[in-house]
């Protein structure tokens, strides 16, 4: 389970990975955070349309946690007692490193339309976390910040 967990998340480095651009000052343009924002948000609705609200919430939950063993054990819990449910989500979490899917195929584009921007910094990350707060994309924040996480981790 902890693999497709961490796919699930991998998967979202690629978010990380395809942000916004730097203007002719250094500056990072507020219109590409916006616009990366957007395309974020994109990509983690196909995910979150086909995920069930608890393991949205357990998601989510993963920010609040304090260490990733509660949340893990939280995950485990809503497996134990969903297992139908967990198992269709899983599908979901699974699907999303395939190749072809909806998922990396929209990550593909968004890779495109950034590609060459030259901007691969935490503070792109940050600026990137805000912006899909203040556009109301809560959910992709959460998956992004969880990515990056397990992506430095190395979990």
């Amino acid at each position: 389970m902890k693999n497709l967990i961490t796919l699930f998340f991998f998967s979202l480095g690629f978010c990380a990975a395809a942000q916004p651009t730097n203007n002719t000052n250094g500056a990072i343009s507020h219109a590409l955070i916006h616009d990366g924002a957007v395309a974020v948000c994109e990509c983690t609705n196909l995910v979150q349309n086909r995920l069930s609200v608890q393991f949205q919430d357990i998601v989510s939950y993963k920010i609040l946690a304090d260490s990733y063993e509660e949340w893990e054990n939280a995950m485990v819990l809503f497996i134990n007692n969903n297992p139908e449910q967990a198992a269709r989500d899983l599908a979901v979490i699974e699907e999303m490193g395939q190749e072809g899917k909806p998922f990396m195929q929209c990550i593909h584009k968004m890779e495109m339309n950034f590609a060459g921007t030259g901007v691969d910094t935490p503070a792109s990350y940050e600026l990137m976390m805000m912006e899909l707060y203040e556009i109301q994309c809560e959910f992709a924040a959460a998956l992004m910040q969880f990515g990056m996480e397990i992506s430095n981790n190395g979990q």
